[in-house]
């Protein structure tokens, strides 16, 4: 799923989780989440208007200029869906500032290249609350 301020700012993540939730005949709060590389607050100078469709404090005014958080603004709704923290993993790689590993329509215009995501329901957890694989992939940089 990708989602920009505006698909966020629409709902896309609540939409898109009771769909989910609905194919998978299981709650939000079951699910767990990655959130990939993305633009972060470094490089996303927002407008007032842009801001004002989000809580204060994901775009706080420094510098002049405010700059949104949509890492954090993804996070919070997630949990506000029952999504634990802790099953929320987040890259904090920024696609503005790593040029060398991304491509960024917001950095390089109409001549960058495409991204692409994909999303799967994987196993679910032993009997017992024992591990994943992907419980020991949990640190992303």
């Amino acid at each position: 799923l990708h989602c920009g301020w505006r698909g966020v700012a629409a709902g896309i993540l609540e939409e898109a989780a009771v769909r989910l939730a609905g194919l998978a005949e299981c709650s939000p709060s079951s699910f767990r989440v990655w959130i990939g590389p993305g633009i972060g607050a470094c490089c996303y100078p927002v407008g007032a208007e842009v801001a004002s469709r989000f809580d204060p404090d994901l775009a706080p005014l420094a510098g002049g200029l405010r700059r949104l958080d949509l890492r954090a603004a993804i996070t919070r709704r997630l949990a506000g869906l029952g999504v634990a923290e802790a099953s929320i993993l987040a890259s904090r790689l920024c696609t503005s500032c790593r040029g060398d590993l991304f491509f960024s329509f917001r950095r390089d215009g109409a001549r960058s290249g495409r991204m692409a995501a994909v999303f799967s329901r994987g196993p679910t957890r032993p009997a017992g609350g024992g591990s994943t694989r992907n419980d020991q992939e949990r640190t992303f940089s």
